[in-house]
């Protein structure tokens, strides 16, 4: 929510001005913990959903079921980053790989633990816990 772009402004200044001028605007998306919006997606993962932005903050609008596929499609991607955040507070290469591995763009074992490695290394300073 807060690194997309109206135009060339951020979106986190448009909200503060919408939360602030006591009027309400409809956003088509932005990222929030479903709470019960997308029926058929787990609660609490962030979904980028239509919101209402008002003087009371943030709230999304209901969507209800997803189509299966679409639901399936992004259950998996929840998963994904599930194990991401599992690995950086482990700091499990074990994870880290399984998280690779769960991305379909990574179609080997081998490419995954490359990833990996070129991440644990480039990123070593602000990934201590793998070390």
């Amino acid at each position: 929510m807060f690194g997309s772009k109206v135009g060339e402004r951020s979106y986190a200044v448009d909200i503060i001005e919408t939360i602030s001028s006591g009027k309400m605007r409809v956003y088509d998306a932005l990222n929030i913990p479903n709470e019960g919006f997308v029926t058929n997606l787990p609660k609490g993962a962030i979904l980028e959903i239509p919101s209402l932005v008002g003087p009371c903050g943030i709230r999304g609008i209901f969507v209800g079921d997803l189509p299966k596929g679409v639901a399936a499609t992004i259950h998996s991607r929840i998963l994904e980053q599930e194990l991401v955040v599992d690995a950086a507070i482990s700091g499990d290469r074990k994870v880290a790989l399984q998280a690779l591995l769960a991305d379909p763009v990574i179609d080997s074992i081998e490419v995954a633990e490359q990833i990996l490695n070129d991440i644990l290394k480039a990123h070593s300073k602000y990934l201590p816990q793998f070390h």
